[in-house]
């Protein structure tokens, strides 16, 4: 008898996601969870580096300015608790002075428009419709960074608006990359602030934007979504705030999207590399041997795979 609504890989799309080429994941902390992961089996990833960005407005700024290499100026940043930070990201963009909260950001903005070239996939996740307009400016933000609610209006985007944006942001990277594969997903991060009623229709919303995504032939939609809600639909599957999915989940999710986007060699690699962050991370009852450990198993990787090269340079474990 058959308990679950279990979720098949996506077929055709394996080889999308590579090592030794970058990815980068940009919108919700799903966003993150899957970067994570990724880098754990040592992929050249971009995780969210501006943080987490949840609605489809900010996220098409973020990327047509990477797109264009444009910069921030320090007059764009505002002092909240002793650190300078941009309404346009979020708070992990920051700095002790807005001319250092500027350089911050300008160095990923000047690192991330020379990677583009050379960019083989990008995963934008989709969390939210709803946006929050500051109403001094009139400008659509990425975080409120804890400012009285007065300053800000909540708005909410039409599946055409999410579609409009998005189109707009990738034809921006498709400009100076123009074998840009782009896979789109719905974060299932479920946002109860809003109320349940509202958050449906919400994640509705972004639904029917994606949907003519793909219509349209400018990304491939993965259903991390709909694997939340339709095959893992109970809540031990979820993390203790009933709204974030749990690890188990996390890892269930990443699995499906490992299957649907690695090649059969891939998926052997990422086995290996694995191992590898997974020795790094251990706390040993011996530091010296445990470094030696690792040492040794770094380089049997490397002369086997040698395109882990940066991967593991970044990768702050190994």
């Amino acid at each position: 008898m058959q308990f679950r609504t279990e979720t098949e890989p996506l077929r055709g799309h394996q080889g999308m996601i590579a090592h030794g080429s970058p990815v980068w994941t940009i919108g919700s902390c799903f966003a993150d969870n899957i970067g994570r992961r990724l880098a754990d089996d040592l992929f050249e990833v971009r995780a969210n580096p501006f943080g987490p960005l949840f609605n489809p407005a900010s996220i098409e700024l973020l990327l047509t300015r990477l797109a264009c290499g444009q910069e921030v100026a320090p007059a764009e940043f505002f002092e909240h608790e002793g650190l300078w930070r941009s309404f346009e990201f979020h708070s992990r963009v920051c700095g002790k002075s807005a001319t250092e909260a500027a350089e911050n950001a300008n160095r990923l903005i000047r690192s991330m428009h020379d990677e583009l070239p050379r960019l083989r996939c990008l995963a934008i996740t989709l969390g939210s419709s709803f946006t929050f307009t500051h109403n001094p400016s009139s400008r659509v933000v990425a975080n409120c960074h804890k400012q009285p609610a007065s300053l800000f209006r909540l708005d909410a985007m039409s599946p055409e608006e999410t579609f409009s944006a998005i189109s707009r942001a990738l034809e921006a990277l498709r400009i100076v990359n123009p074998g840009l594969e782009v896979i789109v997903t719905v974060s299932p991060v479920r946002h109860a602030a809003y109320g349940q009623r509202r958050d449906k229709l919400s994640k509705a919303s972004l639904l029917l934007a994606t949907q003519m995504l793909e219509e349209a032939g400018a990304a491939v939609y993965f259903p991390a979504y709909e694997i939340m809600m339709d095959d893992l639909r109970d809540y031990r599957f979820y993390a203790p705030d009933m709204a974030h999915p749990s690890d188990q989940a996390a890892d269930y999710i990443y699995e499906i999207f490992a299957r649907s986007f690695f090649s059969t060699e891939t998926e052997a690699i990422a086995a290996e590399a694995g191992k590898l962050a997974r020795l790094a991370a251990h706390r040993p009852a011996d530091p010296g041997r445990h470094a030696k450990a690792v040492a040794e198993a770094r380089e049997k990787l490397l002369a086997k795979y040698p395109q882990l090269k940066t991967a593991i340079i970044n990768n702050a474990n190994c």
